[in-house]
């Protein structure tokens, strides 16, 4: 990751549970790491600034939210922020977040 990425993230991340499902452009794929702004995602072959839907089950509930990639590390991770996140969907990724922290 470049250290412009890092700049840019002013959210904590948390890991992201293994029961989450996730698929961008309908591929599954896994997330490393989510926070209230973006998220890491395990996978390659996606340019940085381009945009694309990913989708999430966490809870049991299906969100999906338009992503842009910021940026690709040479180990294989996509840094995405969240583009468009529908109010329910915000609240569901805090909710989330707060169950890790509480765990």
């Amino acid at each position: 990751m470049t250290a412009t990425a890092a700049e840019r993230r002013n959210q904590p991340r948390y890991p992201v549970d293994t029961r989450i499902f996730a698929s961008i452009d309908g591929q599954t794929v896994r997330l490393d790491n989510i926070s209230e702004q973006g998220v890491a995602i395990n996978g390659s072959g996606l340019s940085t600034g381009s945009a694309h839907l990913l989708e999430m089950n966490i809870n049991r509930v299906h969100i999906a939210v338009s992503v842009e990639i910021l940026d690709c590390s040479g180990d294989g991770v996509l840094h995405a922020r969240f583009v468009e996140t529908s109010n329910d969907a915000r609240r569901l990724i805090r909710s989330y977040i707060k169950e890790l922290l509480v765990a």
